[in-house]
């Protein structure tokens, strides 16, 4: 018969996959395990008759074990704004370099 802790984290395993991926993968450790909170999922205590909320130690070792991360922001999606770009190559809506025109200059 397994122990009491290994029924409890298969149970909350299910529940962060399921809140992980409802959230679009986006979530870390620190919204899946607000989420949880939110929604009064509890852990259950070794006598089986009282509760308590999901330590968010028990989030972040579940959530390892599963291979779930959140997505950071600072890292984002790989070109928001062009900055590790060359500087002869167009950003996104620009033309390329040769084929803009110079601006008038006002009687110079």
């Amino acid at each position: 018969m397994p122990s009491t802790r290994v029924v409890n984290d298969e149970r909350l395993k299910a529940e962060m996959a399921r809140v992980h991926q409802e959230n679009y993968g986006v979530y870390g450790i620190r919204k899946v395990h607000a989420q949880l909170a939110r929604e009064h999922v509890v852990g259950l205590r070794d006598n089986q008759r009282a509760a308590r909320p999901v330590a968010r130690c028990t989030t972040q070792r579940l959530m390892r074990e599963l291979g779930l991360r959140g997505l950071s922001r600072a890292k984002g999606a790989p070109d928001h704004g062009g900055r590790n770009r060359p500087r002869d190559t167009p950003g996104p809506g620009r033309a390329p370099l040769h084929r803009r025109r110079p601006r008038p200059t006002l009687g110079r």
